[in-house]
């Protein structure tokens, strides 16, 4: 799938405003997954939040396209984090916008194109997609300080592997030391059709310097070419969780005992096939991309909720958009599901205080969804 600038951003923000296919199968891996548990619906406390200065962010003259903004939460406060022209990074409150961070990032970011970055608390990490470096700074009184910096070239160019960059989740890598977490593809075509390895993710331990593959890929991505294959993932502690845009499996695997768990999510699959001739027809595509389930974010909150948001299959075009929350603790008992019942930017889910936000597709309203206590 061919990515131009800012397609994660608004590309998906225009199709979720129908393939009349064959249902791709639902017995993805099921010989290892286990069939999750539903113990409880409506579990979450949620509060709207109505801020018309997101889209203008959005509009910024200053913002430039190369690199993708990202939300995040900082010090307790929802932030929308850019790079501008100048190439400096600017982070502002979206509900505040007088409050505003910004860091000279020029010196780094020269002549750099294809970067991806994560914002966790007091530390900002980079990725050089095309040179295939991994870059840490840690935060300092709004100047920022490189404290560590790794290469792969070497270890992914050797084995035709290259760093995948989900379009349709705001989830890009995770980082809790010393493991660095990073989606990767194959141009390897025998192996799968979507650019897919036997794996999905390769873990870098910044301390021994070595590279490991985990998590397997859904069965079918082995033998069908599937349109969006984002694989997002989550960290809690040693432990990752994994999701794919087009299957039914979600999974963990702890870093350090090496256990990889799977589940099937519990409910109708209706994945469907994309017909590969049709690749360069944008109005398929935008039908397609519009009516398809799925799987379009994964995050964790901080009372160690795994949380699944999933687009549901429309019969037609001009049906709204409805999605689906999914939640499992972390041994992937999934406590509940419920329904989002406003519109949802995906690029625009994150981690917010003691749950998570989503701002709608208007860009004008974020919600703030907490667990229920039991």
């Amino acid at each position: 799938m061919k990515i131009n600038k800012f397609h994660s951003l608004f590309f998906y923000l225009l199709i979720f405003s129908c393939k009349e296919g064959k249902n791709l199968s639902c017995d993805i891996g099921k010989e290892n997954a286990q069939i999750a548990t539903i113990n409880t619906q409506n579990g979450f406390n949620v509060s709207k939040f109505h801020c018309p200065s997101i889209i203008n962010l959005f509009l910024s003259p200053d913002i430039t396209t190369d690199i993708e903004p990202q939300f995040t939460e900082i010090s307790g406060k929802p932030f929308f984090c850019y790079f501008t022209k100048k190439l400096e990074l600017k982070c502002k409150n979206i509900l505040d916008t007088l409050e505003v961070f910004t860091f000279n990032t020029s010196s780094f970011l020269k002549n750099r194109k294809r970067i991806i970055f994560l914002f966790q608390k007091d530390t900002l990490h980079f990725i050089d997609m095309s040179s295939l470096e991994y870059h840490q700074f840690k935060v300092e009184n709004n100047s920022l300080k490189n404290i560590s910096t790794h290469n792969f070239t070497s270890d992914l160019e050797k084995n035709n592997f290259f760093i995948f960059r989900n379009t349709l989740s705001s989830s890009k890598f995770t980082f809790s030391y010393p493991f660095l977490i990073i989606p990767y593809g194959t141009t390897n075509l025998k192996i799968s059709p979507s650019y897919m390895d036997s794996t999905a993710f390769l873990s870098y331990n910044l301390l021994s310097k070595k590279i490991e593959k985990i998590i397997k890929i859904p069965c079918v991505y082995k033998n069908n070419f599937l349109y969006t294959t984002d694989k997002m993932l989550v960290q809690l502690n040693n432990v990752i969780y994994t999701a794919f845009s087009e299957s039914d499996i979600i999974s963990s695997f702890d870093l350090v005992k090496k256990n990889e768990q799977s589940v099937l999510i519990s409910h109708k699959c209706n994945f469907q096939t994309f017909n590969l001739k049709k690749e360069q027809d944008l109005a398929y595509v935008r039908k397609f991309t519009n009516t398809n389930e799925l799987n379009t974010n994964l995050l964790v909150d901080k009372k160690e909720n795994i949380i699944l948001l999933k687009h549901s299959f429309k019969k037609r075009f001009s049906d709204t958009s409805g999605f689906q929350i999914f939640c499992y603790d972390k041994k992937l008992n999934q406590t509940f599901q419920d329904t989002i019942r406003h519109s949802v930017f995906t690029y625009g889910v994150f981690p917010y205080k003691a749950g998570f936000a989503i701002v709608d597709a208007g860009l004008k309203n974020f919600y703030f969804y907490e667990a229920k206590s039991e």
